[in-house]
Formats: structure tokens, C-alpha cells, sequence
């Protein structure tokens, strides 16, 4: 089994990316009561912070994806301009999170 850090980088930045549009995070943890849950957040835990569970499953599609994709099937272009892409999914990360930095 061989694991392919082009394949992680690409399935974790498009996978971080889609599970942020998607409200996919499987884990939520609630700061105040310092309680964490599986699934769908509560709605009487107060504030609660998704954060842990996007990288988390983010890390598993990434991971996946590097240990069943072969290094081969990566297009040239791709692995030589991996860290473009993950520049540009960064800068759309960050604009999804506008609200969050703008203060809306």
C-alpha cells in the first residue's frame, strides 16, 4: 500500500472545501460546556465550534484518496503545479469564510 501525498493534498483541499459549503463536519465541540458530539450540532449547548469536525473528515477523504489513487493517474500538470492548487483552494476557502472575517 502506497500513499501518495499529491493525491492527500488535492483530496484534502477540495474535500475541506466542499465539506465547509456543505455543513458536512461530523464532529461539533461546544466551548462553554466543553462537550463533544457526534452528528448534527444541538440546539441547547450554546456556541458551538465545527472546526474539528471539517479537518477531521477532511483528513479521511484525504486520506483515502492518497492510499487508493496511484501516483501515475495524477496528471503531470497537477503534480507539478500542486501548490497553485492548493493556493486557489485556500483563497476559496477564505472566501466562504468572508462573513466570518468581515464581522457579517
Amino acid at each position: 500500500m502506497r500513499f501518495s501525498a499529491h493525491w492527500f493534498t488535492l483530496g484534502f483541499c477540495l474535500s475541506y472545501a466542499a465539506i465547509l459549503v456543505f455543513e458536512l463536519g461530523v464532529i461539533t465541540y461546544y466551548p462553554i460546556t466543553g462537550h463533544w458530539h457526534i452528528g448534527a450540532p444541538l440546539d441547547n449547548e450554546g456556541p458551538v465550534m465545527h472546526w474539528y469536525g471539517l479537518v477531521i473528515l477532511a483528513l479521511i477523504v484525504g486520506g483515502v484518496v492518497a492510499v487508493v489513487l496511484k501516483e501515475q493517474w495524477l496528471p503531470r500538470l497537477l503534480r507539478q503545479h500542486n501548490v497553485f492548487i492548493v493556493w486557489v483552494l485556500m483563497l476559496a476557502t477564505g472566501w466562504l469564510l468572508r462573513g466570518f472575517w468581515l464581522g457579517a
